[in-house]
């Protein structure tokens, strides 16, 4: 389940991306240039003496997070569960806001073909 939300997050996070680059380049440079947004939450827990709080500001903590707890602790649903309800609004909020600009931009569409 949670593999699934993080595919989620992240093709969600991909379309966004998409409608706002120019080209595949553009595209390409952003991603390479996200990519600490990715990985800081597995980088902030390598480092233990680094206040751990700063990892839940990266949206791949809330996949990440539940994972560790699992495979490394046994953790169940009672642990897990606020890490995975915060990673389910953060993709409906994505969704929606995906769902806007796509809105947004078949509505300038349309102004401009008439």
């Amino acid at each position: 389940l949670l593999l699934v939300l993080g595919a989620i997050l992240g093709a969600a996070g991909g379309i966004l991306l998409g409608i706002f680059a120019k080209d595949i380049n553009t595209l390409f440079a952003t991603i390479k240039g996200l990519g600490i947004l990715l990985y800081a939450p597995a980088i902030i827990y390598l480092f233990p003496t680094v206040p751990q709080w700063i990892g839940r500001l990266f949206p791949t903590y809330y996949i990440i997070a539940p994972i560790t707890e699992i495979t490394q602790n046994g953790a169940g649903w009672s642990v897990i569960a606020d890490e995975v309800i915060i990673l389910l609004v953060l993709i409906l909020a994505l969704i929606g806001i995906v769902a806007y600009v796509v809105n947004l931009a078949g509505k300038r569409d349309t102004i401009l073909a008439v």
